[in-house]
């Protein structure tokens, strides 16, 4: 990867695995963007990345900043485009200068908030078996990758056969 990365972390969750990517992998100039369907997720993320025992922020030129206010999963009225998209670089030029660039906020992984071809990595952990339509998620991974980029996925099987959906339900 070059130092100007952008990854994209997705169903973030509180952060933890964000915050070890952000603080380990992610190179000097690089951006990470950490999303989660759940606002209260998005919250927990921001209090990892700048509660007192977060390491990241206490290295000098690593910036983290959260969108609360806007919810990317939001349709417009027509319920096939999402009502607000994310301005990445504009996000990007507003922190400059920084190290290591954290950003959260609220997607869904079916239908991103991103232009085409803004990540280098895509990261989906424990995401693909819980979305409504996992083609979806696959579809717009690679349309907000560039060209020659690395997607990951990581699931733990199907539903019917899952300990954890039996618990859950």
């Amino acid at each position: 990867m070059t130092d100007q990365d952008r990854v994209i972390d997705i169903a973030c969750g509180p952060g933890k695995h964000s915050l070890m990517l952000a603080s380990n992998f992610l190179k000097k100039g690089g951006v990470l963007v950490s999303c989660d369907f759940s606002k209260e997720m998005v919250k927990k993320l921001a209090h990892n990345y700048t509660g007192t025992d977060a390491d990241y922020m206490h290295v000098e030129g690593n910036k983290f900043v959260s969108e609360l206010e806007t919810d990317f999963t939001e349709l417009d009225e027509t319920k096939t485009k999402l009502k607000h998209t994310c301005d990445l670089e504009a996000v990007v030029e507003s922190q400059k200068p920084f190290r290591k660039l954290a950003y959260g906020c609220q997607a869904n992984n079916e239908m991103m908030p991103f232009a085409d071809g803004t990540f280098g990595a895509y990261i989906a952990s424990l995401s693909l078996m819980l979305v409504n339509n996992p083609k979806n998620q696959i579809k717009e991974a690679y349309r907000i990758l560039k060209n020659n980029s690395v997607a990951t996925f990581t699931v733990w099987g199907r539903r019917e056969q899952c300990v954890m959906f039996t618990v859950m339900d």
